[in-house]
This record gives C-alpha cells, sequence and structure tokens, in this order.
C-alpha cells in the first residue's frame, strides 16, 4: 500500500485536542486532510477498508496529507478502532508513515467526556433527542459519551498502540502534549518539525488560522459526515471552542467530575500511561536535528 502523498497519520482519544491540531493543518494550503475516515462506515456496517492510506490526491497543489482518527465513545467498538490494515501491508505502511500521537492528562480528557454526556441528557433538542434515542436503541447503550469502563479502554488502546509503533519504528513517533500546545514556541516547533518529516514548508496560517472550523472551502474530508452535518447542534458543542478560536487555546476545563476521581485517575494506570508518553522525545521542541523525511 504505497503512500500517494507524505502521510502524517494523526492518533488520540476523543477529546484529546485531535480536531484542533488537525485544522491547524487545514489551514496550510499545500495539505490535505482526511477527518476519521470510514468512522461511520465500521460504526454501523463494521466496514473499514484503509483506502483513505492510498486515495489520490484531491488537486494537484496538495503535497502532503493529515490522517487524522480519534478514538473513542459509547461503544467498545469505537473505543479499539482498527487503525492499521491487518496482513503483510501493515508493517511497511507503519514505517513510511509519520505517526504523531497527541496526549492529554486522563482525568481532562474524562471531564470532557462527562460533560458531553451531561450536556446529550440534558438537552431538549428534537434532533438530539431523535438521534440518541435511536442509538441507546440500536446499541443497547445508556444516553451519552460512554462510561468510565468505556474511557479507560480507549486510552488503553491508544497508549498499546503508541508503544506498539514506537516498538516498530521509533525514529517515526513523535508524542504532543496537548496542554502545551498553547505556547506559541512548543506549536511552532512541533508544526514545523512535522510539516519538515513532509516535506513541506511551515504556514504561519497553521498558528494563526484565518479559517475557522467547519469552513467549507477547506480541503478536509470527513469519514463522519454520515452521522450528521458538522453544523448539527451536538457537533456544534463538541467544537464550541474550537469554533470559537483563531488559535491553539488553553483548555483546562472546570471539573465536573469528582476531584478525588481526577486525582486517582492522574495517579493511576492511565496517569502513568499519560507521563510515558510526555517522555517521549519530541525531536522538533527539543531542537534536535531536522527529521529524516527520506
Amino acid at each position: 500500500m504505497p503512500l500517494p502523498l507524505p502521510t502524517i497519520f494523526l492518533v488520540g482519544v476523543n477529546r484529546s485536542g485531535t480536531s484542533a491540531l488537525m485544522h491547524s493543518f487545514a489551514n496550510h494550503p499545500a495539505f490535505e486532510v482526511i477527518k476519521d475516515p470510514e468512522k461511520f462506515a465500521f460504526e454501523s456496517r463494521g466496514e473499514m477498508t484503509f483506502r483513505h492510506f492510498s486515495k489520490a490526491p484531491t488537486n494537484e497543489n496538495v503535497r502532503a496529507r493529515l490522517i487524522k482518527q480519534s478514538v473513542g465513545q459509547y461503544t467498545v467498538d469505537l473505543c479499539c478502532l482498527p487503525l492499521y490494515p491487518i496482513g503483510p501491508e501493515r508493517v511497511p505502511l507503519l514505517r513510511e508513515l509519520v505517526h504523531a500521537f497527541i496526549v492529554r492528562r486522563p482525568s481532562q480528557v474524562w471531564n470532557s467526556w462527562a460533560k458531553m454526556t451531561k450536556w446529550i441528557r440534558a438537552s431538549d433538542d428534537p434532533e438530539v433527542i431523535a438521534m440518541w434515542s435511536s442509538l441507546t436503541e440500536e446499541y443497547g447503550i445508556e444516553k451519552g459519551w460512554g462510561d468510565l469502563n468505556m474511557f479507560r479502554l480507549a486510552y488503553t488502546y491508544v497508549y498499546t498502540t503508541f508503544a506498539y509503533v514506537r516498538r516498530l519504528c521509533p525514529d517515526r513517533v513523535v508524542v504532543i502534549q496537548q496542554e502545551r500546545l498553547a505556547e506559541d514556541a512548543y506549536a511552532r516547533a512541533t508544526l514545523k518539525g512535522l510539516c519538515s518529516a513532509v516535506g513541506v514548508a511551515f504556514d504561519e496560517r497553521m498558528v494563526q488560522w484565518n479559517q475557522t472550523f467547519g469552513d467549507k472551502s477547506l480541503n478536509v474530508t470527513d469519514g463522519f459526515a454520515d452521522y450528521g452535518s458538522i453544523d448539527s447542534l451536538e457537533r456544534r458543542e463538541i467544537h464550541r471552542n474550537l469554533r470559537a478560536s483563531s488559535s491553539f487555546a488553553k483548555t483546562e476545563a472546570a471539573l465536573v467530575i469528582p476531584e478525588s476521581e481526577a486525582s486517582a485517575m492522574d495517579s493511576g494506570e492511565l496517569g502513568r500511561f499519560y507521563e510515558e508518553m510526555i517522555e517521549t522525545r519530541n525531536p522538533f521542541v527539543l531542537g534536535e536535528p531536522e527529521w529524516d523525511s527520506s
């Protein structure tokens, strides 16, 4: 499965900053972005072809691609979403991709899941009510973004995937700490390095967005579009802060989960996964030699 374009594969748990980082690349005119490819097809029909890796460029001006895949939500399937093809093509593909894992402190991610569940259960919007009535009946789940067991599964799955890829091709893995993207120097160094990794020059619009999230003129293919319009009420709520931003912003939010639960989570197994991931070198921020994109 040879890549038609140099490709960054961005992976993170839902509510870890994957959409904001993706939007940064969508503001770069030389990049095309594929958002959550085949996610709806997998959730609804169990299909995952991985054609997004070999898809032809959308136009002749595109020089590189970012594929963003977020993991997690209300079913086991979404918390263990297949990320790579099975079979002899997997390892060559992994060694060709640039792997970007974005990670956020587990208590903050779980808190964000809990806030979305609270919003969904309180909503009196007919569209939201109808959609979640259908989901709860079809999947046999409770109304909301997923319980604590689902969250732990998704966070662990992303960590386990990171550990596997790092073992296989350590020189092609970068971990991005979501909390630090609001630091201009950190964001610039990371974005410049990732651009260099796929042979594209950094563009100032990656840190000062001139197009808003959801802008239809952006070169973004949304693999979850069949789930509902990006302008639906729930998806507007999901990306409320991002839609109002023109750059990376600090996102630590007031807790809706008990402080004791947040503290236990950050000091437990998920917290150890988080600490291990952020200790992985980010060569761009450390000022190490430029990425070998050959």
